[in-house]
């Protein structure tokens, strides 16, 4: 497998877990749940994105060692472009 077709591999997973979480969150209602543990919204929003950041994280790191070079992966980068995209 070329690099390209492999990255592409990747991305295709990645976006396929990450739809998969958030019909699981959808299914089991859990923003509700999140919502009722705190009882208010901007307790409950802070931690609802810091659950989505923190599961999304993971699996930058583990594509980017996969896909990258030693020297093009580094936490600091994909810690930069997670907090720029919200």
């Amino acid at each position: 497998m070329n690099f390209r077709d492999k990255k592409l591999s990747f991305g295709i997973v990645y976006i396929g877990i990450i739809v998969l979480f958030s019909l699981l969150g959808l299914y089991f209602n859990l923003a509700n749940f999140i919502y009722s543990l705190f009882d208010s919204d901007s307790i409950s929003i802070i931690f609802y994105l810091s659950l989505i950041l923190g599961l999304t994280t993971i699996l930058d790191f583990i594509s980017s060692k996969n896909l990258n070079n030693y020297k093009d992966h580094s936490k600091t980068l994909i810690f930069f472009f997670k907090s720029n995209n919200f």
